[in-house]
């Protein structure tokens, strides 16, 4: 773990979006505001791809232990200027894992001129930790778009439909979306849909 941003940027000099960020001086060989990046957050090291020869159980110890540590790698890191790292923390943009391509999910002004630019990334990234971000930011931010209260009808509408009663393991789907009455919020705001952190 205390090696995770040495061995990021012994493999990076400069930002992978902005393709800037190259110290003048020899060491260190970054300039100041670069930030060594998890692909894969730590938070998350459970979902990191690793071999089946650690096991096929999802929570074998042996292979949450591989993952944990492989989220620590080089392979699941990028270097980024601090404010690309909050956005792609955010998942506002994310890198095409084969193309190389970034993409830009937020009508943001500072990421906008890098929308379909090229990734400047070290040949040793994991290309399957950057599908994992890139596949995330495309399931958030669909569904950021998307109005609650519609799927909520659909999904009794078409729930209805079928058969009896809802099980308890399959109720949270089904929770009634209710206005609430104490918000004090412009209506306006009420009308834009979706994720308010996405807006």
């Amino acid at each position: 773990m205390a090696a995770f941003r040495t061995s990021c940027l012994a493999g990076s000099t400069k930002c992978a979006v902005s393709g800037k960020g190259r110290s003048w001086y020899m060491n260190p060989n970054v300039g100041p505001g670069i930030q060594a990046c998890h692909i894969v957050p730590q938070q998350h090291y459970n979902v990191y791809s690793v071999p089946s020869s650690f096991g096929k159980d999802q929570y074998c110890p042996r292979r949450l232990r591989e993952a944990w540590n492989r989220t620590w790698s080089a392979e699941n890191s990028i270097a980024l200027f601090s404010h690309f790292h909050d956005f792609f923390d955010n998942r506002l943009f994310s890198i095409h894992p084969e193309t190389l391509r970034i993409r830009v999910f937020m009508p943001y002004d500072v990421l906008l001129e890098y929308h379909g630019s090229i990734a400047q990334l070290s040949p040793m990234v994991d290309r399957k930790a950057l599908r994992h971000h890139y596949d995330m930011c495309c399931i958030e931010n669909m569904a950021a778009k998307m109005f609650l209260s519609d799927i909520y009808v659909s999904e009794m509408t078409s729930r209805s439909a079928t058969s009896g009663p809802i099980s308890p393991f399959e109720s949270g789907c089904h929770t009634p979306i209710i206005p609430n009455i104490t918000n004090t919020a412009s209506s306006s705001s009420k009308d834009i849909p979706g994720d308010p952190q996405k807006r």
